[in-house]
């Protein structure tokens, strides 16, 4: 039996808010046995299709497992990783302005530049270094 998938994972998930996720197919008699941990909660959906999880108030990952097993028997796994209010590394630049405010795109030696964290991922970027 092959692994099974789990569709809609990607990205991050913010505090309080909730992804539903699903392993991209449905018939009749399979079960569906999923979990949450690290900085996931469940919200419903155990033993069904889809899975609705909720990010805690943590900053890390979550981890959300899935076994499905079929009418005879036969079971597969999979599991897969959340960023909880943390942003995606592809929702992040960064802008380069020396001390004047004239936009540039490398640094010198001996002077003083203002770097500027832009944030595109809806989630804070409290409590981070």
């Amino acid at each position: 039996m092959k692994s099974p998938s789990i569709n809609n994972a990607t990205g991050v998930v913010c505090t309080s808010s909730q992804r539903t996720v699903n392993n991209g197919f449905t018939a009749s008699g399979w079960g569906y046995d999923w979990n949450a941990a690290g900085y996931l909660t469940q919200v419903s959906g155990d033993w069904t299709p889809n899975y609705t999880v909720s990010g805690t108030s943590g900053n890390g990952y979550g981890y959300v497992y899935l076994t499905v097993s079929s009418p005879s028997g036969m079971s597969a796994s999979s599991q897969i990783s959340v960023g909880v209010n943390m942003p995606k590394s592809e929702d992040l630049s960064y802008s380069l302005f020396t001390s004047d405010g004239t936009p540039v795109s490398y640094m010198c030696a001996n002077t003083h530049y203002h770097i500027f964290l832009n944030n595109s991922s809806g989630c804070s970027l409290s409590n981070y270094t």
